[in-house]
């Protein structure tokens, strides 16, 4: 099965990640069909020593294949139950078996065999209580309600300020921004790490890690839920809507899924491998027109290590290593905030589960440290307060690379930016699936950017006029509007759709033909298979019982 030509033809022309080969159900079918057919020639021909011998050398040789190759246990269990197969074979062939006796030792054996596969495969894979999973359903649920009962628009997106799952909007049922899927659009991934969200294009991933402003923004998340504690960032959020120890927040910076934004935008070309911050100045900057920079670094005042010594290459770039004699190994990084301000970090460190951070050395809160780097908020400082992130390495941790940069935000240029792409912000009056349709006023000639990856099924019309997408960097749709209030209506189909629409319906004519002409002529135009009579080697001794019958 370890064919990347299959993986690929069958993830939908894109290279599956972690688990490959995933079209091998298939062969179940092939495996079926083989098995039914042999079983008729043992009813229709009557077993020959030739296959007894021929199952005792398969059986030989998948024991010798797969031990100490696959888990013994399991190796030990196939060899066994094949041979119980065999041995029911070879009192069929010596007639001491008759046709109800097989049926009843087969079906026997069969049973067993799924039933440990069951246990093996749970055993292994482990189990999760139905009142527990997902983790906090019944008040996510409640706070998504409360959410819809407040908000009237036809579309809104919602995350999760701590992810459970890489497809937690699938999982709750909300609109988000998360998807792990074959079928990842690999620009869209390419767009999201570049506004610092955790992303993988090898990975077929993005998902919703904390975010910035600005990357909330231009991903149109409105909503957040926290399952377990208050969001770090309370500059951005305020909180709506609680049930037991979840909460609700709305973005106070919240724009719809389409705004006007300078023509400029056009030029945006994000660099997914360069310092997210930097990616998030130049989106700003082109979006608004504002040259002063939204983010500004900030550096690091002193280090504490316990069981480790770190290098700093360059400003949030460091080399690990640790002290093999020590109980444990963990670094923290401290910051001396100079003004009030909220702060956003981002870190890239493989063997760290989790990021602490700390407000003048108080415990503050926590974030997943996933296996791709993110963007996560550090909430709001006052002037010489330091702000600490804490990281513990495992212990057979020996050296890394760490990623670690630390930036405020400007808020005046947030307020003035964001009231700017606010004015210009889209209306919905429809939303669907393969539509949306609504009304922007737009105080000066630009484009309107919504937050959806672009396809190229997507079509667009302004004010009733065809309109030429003209996609940001080639990964989000975005169409040109000018002064005045204009009315954008973009519909979808997937490319290959009406081709494949075409097909089927031809398919299902073709279908139906058959039993009309074969109606109106009377005649069979499609001859049935002739059925051969099973015939089943019944021992002597039954024989004589039927005859004498």
């Amino acid at each position: 099965c370890n064919c990347n030509v299959l993986n690929y033809i069958w993830h939908g022309f894109h290279f599956p990640n972690m688990l490959p080969y995933r079209f091998s159900f298939l062969f179940s079918f092939a495996l079926l069909t083989v098995g039914y057919r042999a079983f008729l020639v043992v009813l229709e021909e009557k077993c020959r020593v030739w296959d007894l011998l021929a199952m005792l050398a398969v059986t030989l040789g998948v024991f010798l294949i797969a031990y100490n190759v696959q888990a013994n246990r399991a190796v030990y269990w196939t060899a066994a139950l094949m041979l119980l197969y065999t041995g029911i074979m070879l009192l069929a062939y010596r007639q001491i078996f008759g046709k109800k006796m097989l049926y009843l030792a087969v079906s026997i054996v069969l049973a067993f065999e799924m039933f440990q596969n069951v246990k093996l495969g749970t055993e292994t894979v482990s189990t999760s209580a139905y009142t527990g999973y997902p983790a906090s359903y019944t008040d996510v649920e409640n706070l998504l309600e409360q959410i819809d009962e407040q908000d009237e628009t036809p579309f809104y997106r919602t995350e999760l300020s701590t992810w459970y799952t890489l497809n937690d909007p699938a999982l709750y049922g909300y609109h988000g921004v998360s998807q792990f899927s074959s079928m990842a659009n690999e620009n869209a991934t390419k767009w999201i790490r570049s506004l610092g969200f955790p992303a993988s294009e090898a990975g077929n991933r993005y998902y919703y890690g904390g975010g910035t402003p600005v990357g909330n923004a231009f991903t149109g998340v409105r909503y957040l839920i926290s399952r377990a504690s208050t969001v770090l960032d309370d500059s951005a959020w305020e909180q709506i809507a609680s049930s037991e120890s979840c909460y609700a927040y709305r973005n106070q910076y919240d724009l719809p899924i389409g705004f006007r934004a300078n023509a400029s935008l056009l030029e945006y070309d994000p660099n997914p491998e360069a310092n997210p911050f930097d990616n998030l100045n130049t989106l700003f900057r082109l979006a608004t027109g504002i040259e002063t920079p939204l983010f500004t670094m900030l550096e690091v005042d002193s280090v504490d290590y316990e069981g480790a010594d770190a290098l700093k290459n360059s400003y949030g770039n460091y080399t690990y290593h640790t002290d093999a004699s020590a109980e444990s190994h963990s670094l923290q990084y401290n910051y001396r905030v100079p003004l009030d301000t909220t702060l956003y970090g981002y870190m890239n460190l493989q063997d760290v589960s989790n990021i602490t951070i700390l407000q003048n050395g108080v415990y503050k809160g926590y974030f997943n440290n996933g296996k791709q780097g993110f963007i996560f908020p550090m909430g709001t400082y006052q002037g010489a307060d330091t702000a600490s992130v804490s990281m513990t390495l495992p212990k057979d941790a020996v050296s890394g690379l760490i990623v670690l940069y630390m930036y405020q935000i400007n808020p005046d240029v947030l307020e003035q930016g964001f009231a700017a792409l606010q004015n210009g912000g889209i209306t919905l009056t429809e939303a669907s699936d393969t539509k949306l349709s609504g009304t922007l006023t737009a105080e000066q000639d630009g484009v309107c950017y919504f937050s959806i990856p672009y396809e190229s099924g997507w079509h667009a019309k302004v004010d009733g006029v065809k309109t030429e997408i003209t996609p940001i960097a080639g990964e989000m749709v975005a169409v040109p509007v000018t002064v005045g209030m204009h009315t954008i209506t973009l519909t979808y189909c997937p490319k290959g759709f009406v081709a494949g629409a075409c097909c089927t319906a031809g398919a299902v004519l073709l279908l139906l033909a058959v039993p009309f002409v074969q109606w109106k002529t009377g005649k069979r135009l499609l001859q049935p298979v002739p059925e051969k009579q099973a015939e089943f080697a019944v021992p002597e001794k039954e024989k004589a019982e039927e005859t004498e019958s």
